[in-house]
């Protein structure tokens, strides 16, 4: 882990995948390593859904791993992902939606719609938007202690 931790916002697309069936079955999601970004172990990961609000708090627990949640992803999509190389994202919360991360309300502390998270978004420049969601998760998110699973 770095010294820093950072904060960072990314998009779900459940046309591809079922990315709250893998957080709810196993506890995590892989999410594909790229060249445009870099999260690192400890970094605090929010998930919006397009569902229109954020639903999920994650922690990077693992850097370069396999897939490890291909079994959530579309028929369509399994060829093109089984070779990524991945982050684990450890689930930690779920929010009780409330309504208060939705994007409607979202947008009054900057956040520019789902759309716009084509690529993960650091949050840590962004503080009243920070402020904002770490505080809601804060007052009415479900902890979630699912452990450690063993690696496959």
């Amino acid at each position: 882990m770095t010294g820093t931790v950072s904060t960072w916002l990314i998009c779900a697309q459940p046309k591809r995948c079922s990315h709250a069936k893998s957080f709810n079955h196993l506890g995590l999601v892989s999410w594909k390593m790229e060249k445009n970004f870099r999260f690192h172990v400890g970094d605090i990961i929010y998930v919006y859904m397009s569902q229109g609000y954020i639903r999920f708090k994650a922690e990077v627990e693992a850097e370069d791993t396999e897939r490890e949640d291909l079994d959530y992803w579309k028929e369509t999509e399994k060829e093109n992902v089984k070779n990524d190389r991945c982050y684990r994202l450890r689930l930690i919360a779920e929010y009780n939606n409330d309504g208060r991360l939705n994007g409607e309300i979202l947008k009054r502390f900057g956040f520019k719609g789902g759309g716009a998270i084509q690529h993960p978004k650091r949050l840590d420049y962004d503080i009243e938007l920070k402020k904002h969601i770490e505080s809601t998760f804060e007052r009415n998110s479900i902890p979630k202690n699912l452990g450690k699973l063993s690696p496959q």
